[in-house]
């Protein structure tokens, strides 16, 4: 577990690619990879259910505040064959499109998305509503903030897979580090607050110094 803050210090952009090799033989249902907000609901999540042998992803939505597609083409199921395979997912303003083993596998249309929040957890390998960890094998684990970044990537560590590597399995450092998302624009000023409360009443002041002298009086009258 990472603080979101010190991962995704600016949060998610609205396209991103999330690209992970793994393998194992869990048949529950677990977060590969989840953000948490900070009272533990997941804002972003692709979970792999191990019962019907599909995979999920959940992340905000304008609409209902979340949103979590399901994807069932029969290419999924090879996950879970206990063999290396690569996730890989193209997440953009409109839709999120599952590629698996470098083959597009299959895409959901999304609501509108919100921003995340930060303050939170960003966690792998979670079994989900849960803190236990998953034992599962990992080669690779990125998120590119560049979308682009989704033609570039291939699934040659995967042993045996058809276009493998130079250097073999090993040979994974020809794509870039995963990016520090960049700033957005500056969003539009918010709307005026309320009227803040009235403070109290502050410390009795020190005593201020002698006046001036007054003026003379006016003589009274004779007795």
């Amino acid at each position: 577990s990472e603080l979101t803050r010190d991962v995704f210090p600016e949060g998610l952009p609205p396209s991103y690619v999330f690209v992970s090799t793994q393998r194992f033989k869990v048949r529950k249902t677990w977060d590969l990879w989840r953000i948490l907000s900070l009272d533990g609901r997941p804002q972003i999540a692709v979970t792999v259910n191990g019962e019907t042998r599909t995979l999920s992803f959940t992340t905000t939505s304008k609409v209902n505040g979340s949103q979590v597609v399901t994807f069932t083409a029969p290419r999924v199921k090879t996950l879970f064959d206990g063999g290396w395979h690569q996730i890989r997912l193209l997440v953009t303003e409109a839709d999120v499109t599952l590629y698996i083993d470098n083959q597009e596998t299959e895409m959901k249309a999304l609501h509108p998305v919100l921003g995340i929040y930060i303050s939170g957890l960003t966690q792998i390998g979670k079994y989900s509503g849960k803190e236990e960890t998953v034992q599962f094998d990992v080669q690779k684990l990125r998120i590119y903030c560049d979308p682009e970044q989704n033609n570039r990537e291939s699934a040659c560590e995967i042993p045996g897979f058809n276009g493998e590597c130079l250097n073999g399995p090993s040979d994974v450092g020809s794509t870039p580090a995963p990016c520090i998302c960049p700033p957005g624009k500056q969003g539009p000023p918010g709307p005026k607050g309320d009227p803040g409360q009235p403070g109290n009443h502050g410390f009795p002041g020190e005593p201020g110094p002698d006046g001036k002298p007054g003026y003379q009086g006016v003589a009274g009258t004779p007795g």
